[in-house]
């Protein structure tokens, strides 16, 4: 092999040699170590001697020198898009003597800005005549650039549920030109937006989007999420941790005040102690009267508690009227709703009367305040024992009616107290036509029939001509099957449903039924913020007995 030490020389003799005798020849070749690889190889020669007896004749050889082996890899290399590329370097391996070098070259099609994959490194050998070589090509690997992404302070960092605020983010690369993508904005893990970014070949590219912050109060991290529009570059993600919300502000339904429950309340005879008072509320989003707030919050993010304040100025909250969700009096004002609870108000033994200072709360995602001037004063008195009764039922027309199930409507009652004068006892029952679907409160083209009936009665309260009454309801809706039979299908069983009756030269009636979970089921004549009474179409049919 080429670089090998010469082998020994050796010859054959063949013929009649006899005795001891040997025949005299010696062998040399031109060949040296180094001795180029050719083609029919270097003459072996034989040179005779003396050899007086033998009559000698040669045959010269050849020595043959083989390539030696090589083989030539490229490494495989890899970059940043954007970098130049590498050096490339080959290793080579395999029986190169001397001070030879292997002749080869290297080259890929991958530049500066070649996308994203792998390119081929390719070894184009050059003349080596004196090896065989064998090459094996390499990759070189273009990786995505990395970016980096930047929450700017939000505008403003300070924001009120439901306000407007702009979110940016600025998304950066060290090189290239094809920056693209979509930043998805969250507040505290819920998705506000993604945009795209602007584009227009530039590294640095800054991205924003207006929106209505709909988180409860409370302090929030804004996270923006890059994701590239293509391979070249790497996702990244940025946040801000101080995005402070600060709840809307709520209102008064009227100048009166937020509150729209009774205002007074017997007891239900004349040695007893407890009263039963529905208390009620309905309050707005600021945004309702257009009072410099251009973004209307969900008012069903609120709660109400009612409170009672003492004479310091002090406020405690009412036992099962805290916290009560807010529903909607009307599907198509999202910005105005009503909570109702039954609690009950105990006298002394020695009081007559009792008067309390109730004051509306907001809390949730509003606040508002409780001025004194919006206090409302309820009183609860021992009453005299009495009944209504309606007969027939008294017909109410669907004007000014207000409600999830707003129509025209029947009301029939028979309660009265018992013998001993202790407690009320019978029903009540209102049937309303409607054209509104209960479930969202807006009209659905079919005509809807709603079933209210006392469940338990709460109280009752008689002073001739006026009588009050409040209980738990079932609210239902009377549906017609294809084959005519009708199914019930339960609403609310937990509903709280008032009446106030008046027993005169005209019957008055006044109809509010509020749902369990807040908001309004019916009102028959809805003044925009309580429900007043309203003359009965069949006068008469009121009987108030004290």
């Amino acid at each position: 092999t080429y670089g090998d030490l010469n082998p020994t020389l050796t010859a054959t003799v063949v013929g009649q040699v006899v005795g001891g005798d040997a025949i005299n020849y010696t062998l040399a070749t031109t060949a040296t170590q180094f001795s180029n690889v050719v083609l029919g190889g270097y003459p072996i020669t034989v040179m005779l001697g003396s050899n007086p007896n033998y009559s000698v004749t040669k045959t010269d050889g050849t020595l043959t020198i083989n390539a030696a082996v090589a083989t030539v890899t490229a490494n495989n290399k890899s970059k940043t898009y954007g970098d130049d590329n590498p050096p490339l370097t080959a290793t080579v391996v395999g029986q190169v003597v001397g001070g030879d070098a292997i002749n080869y070259s290297l080259a890929t099609t991958a530049v500066k800005y070649s996308d994203v994959g792998g390119y081929p490194i390719t070894v184009t050998l050059g003349l080596n005549p004196n090896y065989s070589v064998t090459k094996t090509d390499g990759t070189l690997t273009v990786t995505p650039a990395p970016t980096t992404t930047t929450v700017n302070t939000p505008v403003p960092s300070v924001v009120q549920y439901s306000d407007m605020v702009t979110l940016s983010a600025t998304v950066s690369a060290s090189v290239g030109t094809t920056l693209g993508g979509t930043v998805e904005f969250e507040i505290g893990g819920v998705t506000y937006g993604t945009p795209a970014l602007p584009g227009g070949g530039s590294a640095s590219q800054t991205v924003s989007i207006t929106v209505a912050v709909t988180e409860a109060p409370g302090l929030y991290a804004v996270t923006a999420f890059f994701t590239p529009s293509n391979g070249n570059y790497t996702g990244s993600n940025g946040v801000y941790n101080s995005l402070k919300v600060q709840p809307e502000n709520a209102t008064p339904i009227s100048d009166g005040g937020a509150y729209t429950g009774q205002v007074s309340a017997w007891t239900p005879t004349a040695t007893s102690n407890t009263a039963t008072l529905t208390l009620a509320a309905t309050i707005k989003d600021i945004s309702v009267d257009g009072d410099g707030d251009p973004w209307p919050g969900d008012i069903t993010k609120a709660k109400v508690t009612f409170a009672l304040r003492n004479l310091i100025g002090g406020l405690t909250p009412i036992t099962g009227a805290t916290n009560l969700p807010v529903g909607l009096v009307n599907a198509a004002v999202k910005g105005i709703g009503t909570a109702a609870a039954t609690v009950q108000f105990s006298l002394n033994s020695s009081e007559i009367c009792g008067n309390y200072t109730v004051v509306v709360m907001v809390s949730g995602n509003y606040n508002m305040p409780t001025p004194t001037w919006q206090d409302m004063q309820l009183s609860i008195c021992r009453a005299t024992p009495g009944s209504i009764v309606s007969n027939p039922p008294a017909q109410v027309n669907e004007i000014g009616s207000a409600g999830f199930i707003a129509g025209g409507s029947t009301v029939q009652f028979d309660v009265k107290y018992n013998k001993s004068g202790t407690n009320p006892q019978g029903k009540v029952k209102v049937t309303v036509t409607s054209n509104l679907n209960a479930l969202t409160g807006l009209p659905d083209g079919k005509t809807h029939t709603y079933v209210i009936t006392s469940n338990a009665i709460s109280s009752l309260s008689v002073k001739a001509p006026n009588a009050n009454f409040a209980a738990k309801a079932n609210v239902i809706e009377l549906v017609t099957n294809p084959d005519g039979s009708v199914t019930a299908v339960s609403l609310d069983s937990g509903a709280i449903i008032q009446l106030a009756l008046t027993d005169a030269t005209t019957d008055m009636v006044g109809v509010t039924v509020n749902k369990s979970k807040g908001g309004l089921w019916f009102s028959s004549k809805w003044d925009g913020t309580k429900t007043v009474e309203k003359a009965i179409l069949n006068n008469g049919a009121i009987r108030i007995t004290q």
